[in-house]
């Protein structure tokens, strides 16, 4: 008996790729990938007065929001030049990310199933979006509230009297920044354990109060001088987003299959 070979998409083995030419095809997409972070690192070193300027901003603003001096410090002669670099090689991976994300794509599509490259091309390009509104978020709100906060807390002791590096200051922003679009992530990952069934969205809907308890004790705790508008521009984004999460998961979720009990076999 002839055994049924197993379904291929149309025209998946009409060329089938040798070893060199994957390297090959790797070596070219590598290159475009680095084409396109240089440009994007070259327009950043353009900019990079002004880029270092608004990546300061919530410094600035949170230090004139409570009397301090808004300077940051360099112990340094290097960090001057240095450190606008830092700043603008970091802004420049963001701004050529979709050029990397695409040369991935086109390299490793080759090799998936119809179904599988449907997942991709809805969830990469959302995972993106996601991101950097995370990380928009976290300019705007995060790290303005986070760094008022810091920036307040003894005040009134006179012990404390701030000179704070620029280069420390940078790192917290960037993590920050990062952390705040790794939440954003949050309906995404909830999405995609419903897709493959691990946790269905009622199970997630039956944790919504605990949810909503976390959130509101995040944004107290960031915000402990009782600041309502302050807690709910942190506590408010959570629970939307958890929100998101169980909408989306409702959408992709797939119910098991019943399995049909087995006859008994007659004697």
């Amino acid at each position: 008996m002839a055994v049924a070979e197993p379904e291929t998409e149309p025209g998946l083995q009409a060329h089938r790729m040798s070893f060199g030419e994957h390297l090959e095809e790797l070596r070219q997409r590598l290159i475009y990938s680095c084409i396109g972070i240089g440009v994007a690192v070259g327009i950043c070193l353009f900019w990079q007065q002004e880029l270092l300027f608004a990546v300061t901003w919530p410094h600035r603003s949170a230090h004139e929001s409570i009397g301090q001096s808004p300077k940051l410090e360099v112990f340094d002669y290097a960090d001057r030049f240095m450190i606008p670099m830092k700043v603008a090689l970091i802004f420049g991976l963001a701004l050529a990310a979709p050029v990397v994300l695409w040369q991935m794509w086109k390299f490793l599509a080759a090799g998936l199933k119809k179904s599988e490259k449907k997942y991709v091309l809805v969830c990469a390009p959302a995972s993106l979006v996601l991101f950097f509104s995370g990380a928009i978020f976290g300019y705007l709100v995060l790290i303005p509230v986070t760094l008022k906060f810091l920036g307040s807390f003894g005040q009134d002791w006179n012990i404390y009297e701030d000179h704070i590096a620029l280069d420390k200051y940078l790192d917290m922003f960037f993590g920050l920044t990062i952390a705040a679009g790794a939440i954003f992530e949050i309906p995404l990952v909830m999405a995609f354990l419903s897709f493959i069934g691990l946790v269905p969205p009622k199970t997630f809907a039956s944790w919504r109060k605990m949810e909503i308890l976390v959130a509101a004790i995040l944004g107290a705790v960031l915000t402990p001088g009782g600041d309502l508008v302050s807690m709910a521009s942190l506590s408010v984004p959570i629970i939307v987003l958890y929100e998101v999460g169980i909408l989306a998961g409702r959408l992709v979720y797939r119910k098991p299959a019943e399995t049909e009990p087995v006859a008994p076999a007659e004697e």
